[in-house]
This record gives C-alpha cells, structure tokens and sequence, in this order.
C-alpha cells in the first residue's frame, strides 16, 4: 500500500510553523481551512494516492486547482500563499 500524506500531519506540522513565525490563530485557521480544500480537492481527483510529499504535486497539479477555485466565489489569495510554501518544502 502506498502510504500519503496525511491531514492531520501536514495541519500540525502547518500551524506548528505558523505559530513559530508568529502567525495570528486566525490566519492560522484559515490557512487550515484552505488546506483541507485542497486535499479533499487531491482525493476527489485521485492524486492523492499518487504522491508521498507535498512536493510531488507538479505545477500543472496547482494550476488545475487554481482553475477550479477561479470559478467559486471565493478569494483565492491564501491558498496561494499556502500552495507557495508547500511548492518549496
């Protein structure tokens, strides 16, 4: 069995740098909040099982979740932010 990441291991692992940077818990919550979006995003596309570190994901993987996120209401700067440290882990 292929072994992936986990949720509750990157939002530790996540909201431990944060606050070590001296986020505020409310970014930190949203933040959170993107990343579980993103990885229900990751099942639901069946690339989650494909991948063991955030830095498998490819940049066409981001640009495809992008695309998706430009057509809901939503402001999809955070996960941008969030997307840009996960490219560089």
């Amino acid at each position: 069995m292929n072994e992936t990441i986990t949720l509750e291991e990157t939002l530790e692992a996540f909201s431990a740098y944060l606050n070590e940077k001296g986020r505020k818990h409310s970014m930190i919550q949203r933040y959170a909040y993107d990343i579980k979006d993103f990885y229900r995003w990751l099942e639901v596309n069946e690339i989650l099982f494909h991948i063991k570190l955030w830095s498998d994901l490819s940049e066409e993987d981001y640009q495809d979740y992008f695309s998706e996120l430009e057509n809901k209401p939503q402001n999809m700067g955070g996960f941008k932010e969030v997307a840009h440290v996960f490219r560089d882990s």
